[in-house]
């Protein structure tokens, strides 16, 4: 299954310059089917450092 991804808002970080941690937080949600039910993994990682912070 695949998720049609279209973005319905504009990206207000894409002009964002980045230089440490904890300045610019992005999130993705993702659906993982799991015996006959659809669970879900939502991750915040840190823009800068990669980290997964929630």
């Amino acid at each position: 299954m695949t998720t049609n991804s279209y973005h319905k808002y504009p990206n207000l970080a894409k002009d964002l310059s980045v230089s440490s941690s904890n300045q610019l937080w992005v999130s993705d949600i993702t659906y993982i089917k799991v015996d006959e039910e659809f669970n879900y993994l939502f991750l915040i990682t840190d823009s800068y450092s990669r980290k997964i912070v929630g």
